[in-house]
């Protein structure tokens, strides 16, 4: 406690998800290849003290924004674990199964993708 106030604690709790570039110490990266190509796929927790919500970047640098074809979702959490659904094509091709992409994000001193 400093000068009698309590700090408060930074959580993910509440979770938007976000296609954005954003990075701080919580980025982690991963690079995917196919028939077009390879692409990094990069990943930013940005957590705030409640009641702000917290939130999730996934971002594409060497592609714009359209190459998403929705927003990205988080699937399920557990401890230092963020399962991500990141969907990538066309956005007619939303529902089809191959352009599911799941992420699995490892918080800690060194994050993971």
């Amino acid at each position: 406690m400093a000068n009698g106030r309590k700090k408060r604690k930074r959580e993910v709790k509440d979770i938007k998800d976000y296609i954005a570039n954003h990075r701080n110490a919580t980025a982690a990266s991963f690079k995917i290849s196919g028939s077009g190509g390879s692409m990094e796929i990069q990943v930013t927790i940005c957590a705030v003290p409640p009641p702000l919500v917290s939130h999730v970047c996934v971002y594409c640098p060497s592609h714009n924004h359209n190459i998403f074809t929705c927003e990205p979702s988080i699937v399920a959490t557990n401890d230092n674990l963020l399962l991500l659904l990141v969907l990538l094509g066309p956005r007619k091709a939303g529902s089809m199964a191959s352009r599911n992409n799941y992420y699995l994000y490892q918080a800690g001193n060194k994050p993971k993708l």
